[in-house]
């Protein structure tokens, strides 16, 4: 991949890249700011772990609360919010004192019930620029980190490991679908064969395979 399409996709990168939002929740004042939004409620104080946001706030204090912001919908429903919590299959109906809450948030899909705050936010994610005061801070602090050089470098370097990882990927996956390709024409021979009365030992001497691939596919195509 060119080094000119790396350098567009620095340029063209928003909030809903995942470099980019990592460097923008860096700051403090964002991170804690942007919980708030996302969880309609006044935040305590946040506490940073490397990349990952952690917050102690006294309604939800003990318990984990794990947010995804998506650019897609997890679940295909439409909906712009999905928040999971545990429950017991056995006994739907029984109180279960939940420890974990999962918040999918979708960029896409009906924004009903959400606060306005949360729709300008997955706007902003979205691509359809600045809605309130928060997405204008979020738009400064975007911004301010793609001035620096040191973090364009680094997302170059992220960019262009990604994108060999996707064609390592790509080429793996087409050596396994070729073998697949390969695997299932060999079993249509041999089911043919099966068809026509023809021996496990039969198959294996005119299609040169073993008596033992003739065989597991004999098996699992019900002919023994």
């Amino acid at each position: 991949m060119s080094e000119e399409y790396v350098l567009e996709s620095w340029e063209n990168a928003g909030l809903s890249n995942n470099f980019i939002f990592r460097l923008a929740m860096d700051d403090t004042d964002i991170c804690h700011e942007q919980l708030e939004v996302l969880l309609d409620t006044k935040v305590a104080k946040i506490d940073f772990k490397e990349h990952e946001k952690e917050y102690e706030h006294d309604k939800y204090l003990k318990n984990t609360i794990i947010i995804f912001i998506c650019t897609f919908d997890p679940f295909d429903l439409n909906l712009s919010k999905y928040t999971l919590v545990t429950k017991c299959l056995e006994a739907p109906e029984m109180p279960v004192n939940n420890r974990t809450m999962t918040i999918f948030f979708n960029t896409k899909g009906d924004r009903k019930g959400l606060t306005e705050r949360q729709k300008a936010f997955l706007d902003y994610v979205d691509g359809k620029g600045v809605q309130d005061e928060f997405t204008a801070k979020l738009d400064n602090r975007v911004k301010f980190v793609k001035m620096d050089s040191g973090k364009k470098a680094e997302f170059m370097t992220w960019q262009q490991e990604l994108i060999e990882q996707q064609e390592i990927g790509k080429e793996i996956g087409e050596k396994i679908g070729k073998e697949i390709g390969k695997e299932n024409a060999e079993s249509e021979s041999i089911i043919k064969l099966l068809k026509k009365n023809k021996s496990i030992e039969e198959i294996a001497e005119w299609l040169d395979f073993t008596v033992e691939r003739v065989s597991m596919v004999a098996k699992a195509n019900g002919f023994v």
